[in-house]
């Protein structure tokens, strides 16, 4: 290019003045002609730059970028575009976003290339401290128990952490939409799906503890829970979930639980010893004066009257083998069902302390529920009432009801206890559910409630209380509420 050509390019306006970086290259990059805003950037002289190829102010780690975009318009390319920094004089940088072009004219006798760049610093700032802040975010999800999730307004997952892929052995592909029922344990499955949906009619925050098979094919016990995310008319927009591995807490607690219920099998024998001794006691005598007997009579009525002391065994051992009788399957089962049992190992104590107890039934409805489970919860609510009843006029209503949730209009089995017993002071009652708090010293260990109140919430259901200490009457009454 002629020296007239390149100081005509020169004088242009635009060239001067615009704030964009300008520059006229060789097509090899050694600059022939820069605008000021040019040699702002890189730092330097105009006559400077004319000494100088584009590489020498390209930061050495990104030279190989500029080398690229070379090497493609000399083969013919007609224009790129990459983001580079310049590395100034006196070490700093700038971040530039530069395009590159071959420039055609007519009165130029050689081909050139046109450079030009504008200033991103601030944007890439900006970009590097959302990276920096999605980096953090995404740290703390890794190392963070909970497995976080989200889904769309119909309940469909959208996205979920890497963390339970690893975990079930599914992919995002086979995981997304309602794909992750595939970890599920089967048992839990109607379950979950069941209170997932009445929280997608609802509203209401999704809250389960269920089993997912892995991905080395063992069960692992999960905590997952849900809430919603609404705009300003009050649409659900986003579910928001997390789910957390609670295996080993279910595992101890599993243990405390069988230890709760050997604690159960324990006053039960005692009670059973002494309600079959007093009539096999009586079967003994009677067979002696059936034997030692002459009359035909008399021998008949003896071992009629030993025969029904029998009965009241055998009645004795039915009870406790119902009792007792433990399932893994959820079952329908009544007020009665449930009841009996339990009231058998307490039937000596409330017989010797003259106890009046009132059954009522107001539903024969069933109710669904591992009978097992909800005996063991009987029969700790009755054992606490019949501990704090009075020494004289004790009372305990048993009664069950059908009642609602009222906080999304559940129907179920209400099922009552009540004593007239001490009642609690607000500041106990408040602590009632709470893991070894016990107001019975050496004789309590304290995991009856805590143990109840983990069965009822496995159940979907609530175990409330309230208690009175005023002068106008000492009570206590605990509400078991079992959805049907």
């Amino acid at each position: 290019m002629s020296a007239s050509s390149v100081r005509d390019f020169s004088l242009l306006p635009a060239f001067e003045q615009t704030a964009v970086g300008l520059a006229l290259l060789t097509l090899n990059g050694d600059f022939v002609m820069a605008n000021p805003a040019l040699c702002r950037f890189t730092g330097r002289l105009l006559t400077e730059l004319q000494l100088l190829n584009l590489l020498a102010v390209v930061l050495p780690a990104d030279q190989g970028i500029c080398a690229g975009d070379l090497s493609s318009l000399a083969e013919g390319t007609k224009a790129t575009v990459s983001e580079v920094r310049y590395l100034r004089p006196d070490g700093t940088t700038i971040w530039v976003r530069k395009s590159l072009s071959i420039l055609e004219r007519n009165d130029l006798n050689e081909l050139y290339l046109l450079g030009v760049c504008e200033d991103v610093s601030d944007r890439k700032a900006t970009e590097f401290a959302l990276e920096s802040l999605r980096l953090e975010h995404q740290h703390s999800v890794d190392f963070n128990p909970q497995i976080p999730w989200t889904a769309d307004p119909q309940g469909k997952v959208l996205e979920m952490s890497g963390r339970y892929y690893d975990k079930t052995g599914l992919s995002h592909e086979t995981a997304f939409g309602d794909g992750w029922v595939r970890a599920c344990a089967p048992e839990d499955l109607e379950r979950m799906q069941t209170t997932w949906e009445r929280s997608l009619a609802t509203g209401e925050p999704y809250d389960i503890e269920h089993r997912i098979r892995t991905s080395s094919g063992h069960e692992c016990w999960m905590r997952t829970r849900a809430f919603a995310r609404r705009d300003q008319a009050g649409n659900i927009v986003r579910w928001y979930g997390t789910s957390e591995d609670i295996n080993d807490r279910k595992l101890a607690q599993d243990a405390v639980l069988i230890s709760e219920k050997l604690a159960a099998i324990g006053r039960l024998a005692g009670s059973i010893a002494h309600e079959i001794n007093n009539p096999l006691e009586a079967v003994t005598n009677l067979v002696h004066l059936a034997r030692t007997s002459t009359e035909t009579e008399e021998i008949v009525l003896y071992l009629d009257q030993a025969d029904l002391e029998l009965r009241r065994v055998a009645a004795i051992t039915s009870k406790t083998l119902r009792f007792h009788r433990q399932s893994t399957k959820r079952e329908a089962v009544g007020f009665v069902q449930l009841i009996d049992g339990a009231l058998l190992i307490f039937d000596q104590k409330l017989k010797y302390l003259g106890v009046e107890v009132e059954l009522r039934e107001r539903t024969g409805r069933p109710v669904v529920c591992l009978q097992g489970e909800i005996r063991q919860v009987l029969n700790n609510l009755i054992g606490n009432a019949v501990d704090a009843l009075p020494q004289e006029r004790g009372r305990l209503l048993l009664r069950c009801r059908s009642g609602h949730d009222w906080k999304d209009n559940r129907e179920g089995m209400v099922i009552t206890v009540a004593d007239n017993g001490s009642g609690m002071a607000p500041e106990i009652r408040r602590r009632i559910f709470e893991a070894f708090f016990s107001t019975k010293g050496i004789l309590g260990t304290g995991i009856g409630l805590w143990i109840s109140a983990e069965i009822v919430q496995r159940h979907q259901g609530k175990l409330t209380c309230r208690s009175s200490q005023t002068n106008h009457g000492h009570f206590t009454v605990f509400s078991l509420f079992l959805p049907y």
